[in-house]
């Protein structure tokens, strides 16, 4: 049904992909992948996506367009620029800006989020109102179709990269989760500032597996 590139080879998934590797900075892998991290783009499609990573030199691996296709913009054997945050040491400091790239994957949903957004989608996207970092934020959510491949594409790499389906519900930052913590995880349960990937139902990864 579709094909991802890792460390230059083609392989088939049973999910509708895309390829555009090439349009992002990456650079060589040199241990292995522990981790995946999920974000929402902030933006209205994943062609909107790529431009804006584009213009700010950033990358990530996968972005889930709003039709659920699966758009890879890096080879998964590759290190994207994705993610950063901070995490407490066992003396219990805070380590700031620490970067969480070099073993993990970054899969961005696309979003806008932003209630003021809401007019630019059809069908419209459902709007809720949730707790991210124990404070309530209204936005939008991710299409059915978007929650279905993000969760069939995190369990194929998942599988394949031999992690662990481990994830947690909810956006809350409790600095436990460093760059080598086994699992899935939302790019605000590694970083205080950030509210993403807003509304994804975490608990769906491990669901009947």
């Amino acid at each position: 049904m579709g094909v991802l590139v890792i460390d230059g080879v083609a392989v088939e998934v049973p999910f509708a992909t895309r390829t555009q590797i090439g349009v992002l900075p990456t650079r060589a892998r040199t241990k292995p992948v522990r981790q995946i991290i999920l974000h929402h783009d902030a933006c209205r499609s994943a062609a909107d996506c790529i431009r804006a990573l584009q213009f700010r030199q950033l990358s990530t691996h996968c972005i889930i367009d709003n039709d659920g296709t699966v758009v890879q913009v890096a080879d998964l054997g590759r290190v994207a620029w994705h993610a950063k945050g901070e995490y407490k040491n066992a003396a219990g400091k805070t380590l700031w800006a620490v970067g969480f790239n070099r073993q993990s994957i970054g899969i961005d949903i696309s979003n806008a989020v932003l209630p003021k957004y809401a007019n630019a989608y059809k069908p419209p996207r459902e709007q809720v109102t949730l707790p991210v970092h124990s404070k309530p934020m209204t936005g939008l959510l991710p299409y059915p179709c978007q929650v279905d491949a993000t969760v069939a594409l995190v369990r194929f790499l998942c599988t394949h990269f031999d992690i662990p389906l481990t994830s947690r519900p909810g956006l809350e930052w409790l600095g436990d989760i460093t760059p080598t913590t086994p699992g899935v995880w939302g790019h605000a349960q590694i970083c205080q500032a950030k509210c993403d990937p807003f509304g994804f139902p975490f608990e769906l990864i491990a669901e009947g597996v």
